[in-house]
């Protein structure tokens, strides 16, 4: 089976730094894709991953993900065989604050 992991969380948490960090280890890193064409996709590209990594989305770049919608994205990818998991990044106000300031 393959391996989906779906990256999403507040804006400033860290998103950009798991996207070059899975991408260093292997994984294969789509950034900014909408959560309707992740399942289509997944399969399109299923037979070009590896066992040794896998395909990951960061999500909600340009605004707010829609929990239902990524609810049954999972389900969908699920559905299709492949080991589909859910990171959401998150950071203490103070410090989203000060990265917010720092930019």
């Amino acid at each position: 089976m393959n391996e989906i992991l779906i990256v999403t969380g507040m804006s400033g948490a860290g998103r950009s730094t798991v996207s070059a960090a899975l991408e260093d280890a292997g994984w294969s890193v789509i950034d900014n894709l909408p959560l309707e064409l992740i399942s289509r996709v997944s399969e399109l590209a299923s037979p070009g991953i590896s066992e040794a990594t896998g395909l990951a989305f960061i999500v909600g770049r340009s605004g707010g993900v829609d929990p239902e919608q990524l609810i049954r994205t999972i389900e969908d990818l699920r559905a299709q065989s492949f080991i589909a998991k859910l990171l959401f990044l998150d950071a203490p106000d103070d410090v989203l604050v000060s990265r917010f300031e720092g930019n």
